[in-house]
């Protein structure tokens, strides 16, 4: 929302329609992963390695590097002047009686005077990328090597234990760490 400046509805919408090809694209690598057989032609920890490389490239794509000549905007109104130095910024708002949503950075932070902006199609495009090819990757090259680690037993309880005890990872890991 900062970087591109957009208001809570703008950023619902464009996120909620990037998650389409983010999802087709998750869903047809899945697809071609079984029916080619990926599985026997690359070996699982190359297939990992892969992914990692996939995460790897989406933090380089969208690192605000000092090359990057715009920075991000601190806040003002939707559709007005944005103002990139703090203290000009903090002086447009001073006149501003308006309730309606801001839009950029807080002026609180003096970082966003430094910081470059991200560029829109290359984070999308890297997005898309990583999460519809990089985590379908991970998920199955993981399961794979679980499920030979586990041997010839039965292993649906076991697989599921695996499964479950990511997903309550991702919903009280990010609540333990901060």
């Amino acid at each position: 929302m900062t970087v591109f400046e957009w208001d809570s509805q703008e950023l619902i919408l464009y996120e909620s329609l990037f998650m389409a090809p983010t999802g087709l694209c998750s869903l047809m690598f899945s697809i071609c992963y079984i029916r080619f057989n990926f599985d026997k032609k690359i070996p699982v920890r190359i297939a990992l390695l892969l992914g990692l490389s996939l995460f790897i490239f989406f933090f380089i794509a969208t690192f605000p590097w000092p090359f990057i000549s715009s920075t991000i905007p601190y806040a003002h109104p939707k559709n007005e002047t944005a103002y990139f130095k703090q203290s000009e910024a903090a002086a447009a708002l001073l006149q501003f009686n308006e309730t309606g949503e801001l839009v950029g950075c807080n002026i609180a932070y003096k970082w966003c005077e430094t910081t470059p902006r991200i560029n829109l199609p290359i984070f999308y495009i890297s997005t898309i990328l990583v999460l519809g090819i990089g985590i379908p990757l991970f998920a199955i090259s993981l399961d794979i090597i679980y499920s030979t680690v586990l041997g010839p037993i039965k292993q649906g309880v076991l697989q599921g234990l695996f499964s479950s005890s990511g997903d309550i990872i991702n919903i009280f890991g990010p609540i333990i760490v901060t």
